[in-house]
């Protein structure tokens, strides 16, 4: 569990004091102190009237500083908070890449509000980097990166270099293109620092480059990244011309966000988060589970089986939907690894991957389907319990088997049926798997012993 440092509990409640305190200009002048992260988080914990208050106290550089390290939803739902104009001056001082990851949460309206307060040339760049679907290396480049010719020298090189400093985030390499920007070439950093100052781009760039394509998915983009250890990643098109770069700062924010996704999607839980929004994050799941119960109680309430051997079901139901359910959570969490660190490319290796987890669960199932049997025929002789008898066993371990076999089936195909359509696979949770598989297993348990016994 993450616990809080004394150092961190003490910046959070001095973040809190001023904004709960200070007037708007105390309040800008004592959060310039503060670092813009430690500033987010508390953000993130204030109520919405506290919020607006926040977002309207601040200046063009803090709202820009503050946003980046915000989750682009959240800093969306601010923006809308501002005129037009103000969002433009907020967005003429971000990276592109964070402005367009918060323009994809606003509506058309206010994108285009915000567009006529900008630039014609601004507005445009960020109009093209919000075209591309969220998941893909368009979505996370950024067009900030200092493009030359290959006949220009380094001298110019360098000047270039200190001009755009000013207004680009990073700087790492020099890309050479030509005038259609076709990618003929990089220069590094430390190659053009130690040229001669009439060398041309052309003789210092190197043209085995590691590059990806716009409509590349994120999850490829960060194993490119991670494997080569790449500062930045040049994505292309299909005429290999450059639209932009993809920094490590980029690929680590995405891991980040992911991560915070994950666990929203599983538990539906932050403690960074208001009460109110927390028990709404949860409740959908909650209702999901609750429903199903409820329309299993119903179900199995139509079936009338023995009363001794309905005492038997409920002794070994629960034991037979645990274990199912571990077999789905397992199998659900391999793939989703293997999906997001690019172990399962192609159609081939997918199929594999099914095949493979169907194998593993179905031996499984088999060994502990012969385990209760075998069980359920001593505690048969142990005590006097007519329901314990052969048929019920048999009965009780077929139902196991199967569940089993089939939450192979379903744990693995699921995140990758939702991988191929460029959904997340980690929305294949384990409750929704769970209550996918709880529903036929207890139907047909019930209603085979209703049926045959």
């Amino acid at each position: 569990m993450f616990r809080m440092s004394k150092t961190s509990h003490a910046k959070h409640d001095a973040i809190l004091s001023i904004i709960q305190q200070a007037s708007p200009r105390m309040m800008q002048e004592q959060l310039s102190a503060h670092h813009p992260s430690d500033v987010a988080d508390v953000f993130m914990t204030l109520g919405d009237t506290e919020r607006a208050f926040v977002i309207m106290s601040l200046n063009f550089h803090q709202l820009a500083a503050l946003f980046i390290h915000m989750d682009a939803s959240l800093a969306a739902r601010q923006v809308a908070l501002l005129n037009p104009d103000k969002a433009a001056h907020v967005f003429e001082v971000m990276p592109p890449d964070d402005v367009a990851h918060i323009l994809h949460g606003l509506s058309k309206a206010a994108r285009g509000a915000i567009y006529e307060h900008l630039d014609p040339n601004h507005a445009q760049a960020l109009q093209a980097l919000t075209t591309y679907k969220k998941s893909t290396a368009g979505a996370l480049m950024t067009s900030d990166c200092v493009i030359l010719p290959g006949d220009t020298t380094t001298a110019e090189a360098l000047r270039q270099i200190a001009h755009d400093a000013n207004v680009m985030e990073t700087i790492h390499r020099i890309y050479v293109a030509a005038d259609n920007r076709f990618l003929e070439g990089v220069v590094e950093l430390r190659a053009l620092i130690g040229a001669e100052a009439s060398t041309p781009l052309s003789d210092l760039m190197h043209t085995d480059m590691i590059t990806v394509q716009v409509a590349d998915r994120l999850d490829y983009v960060i194993h490119l990244i991670h494997n080569y250890q790449i500062n930045q990643l040049p994505v292309v098109n299909s005429q290999f011309c450059l639209l932009g770069v993809i920094t490590m700062d980029d690929a680590a924010g995405v891991l980040w966000r992911q991560s915070r996704r994950t666990y929203a999607v599983q538990g539906g839980l932050s403690t960074k988060m208001p009460l109110g929004v927390s028990m709404s994050r949860r409740i959908f799941w909650m209702g999901f589970l609750g429903a199903l119960a409820l329309m299993l109680s119903v179900l199995v309430a139509t079936f009338s089986p023995p009363p001794t051997t309905l005492i038997a079901l409920f002794v070994v139901w629960p034991l037979i939907l645990g274990l199912t359910g571990q077999a789905i959570l397992q199998t659900q969490t391999v793939t989703v690894h293997a999906l997001q660190n690019q172990q399962l490319p192609d159609g081939r290796s997918r199929v594999a991957r099914v095949l493979t987890e169907w194998a593993i669960n179905s031996l499984n199932g088999l060994f502990y389907s012969l385990v209760l049997v075998g069980l359920m025929l001593l505690a048969g002789r142990l005590v006097p319990f007519e329901a314990l008898d052969v048929a019920f066993a048999g009965l009780a371990g077929a139902t196991l088997f199967v569940g089993m076999s089939c939450a192979g089936l379903m744990g693995s195909l699921v995140p990758i049926l939702l991988y191929r359509y460029n959904i997340r696979p980690i929305w294949a949770s384990g409750h929704l798997l769970r209550g996918l598989m709880d529903v036929p297993l207890t139907i047909g348990l019930f209603w085979a012993v209703s049926t045959w016994l």
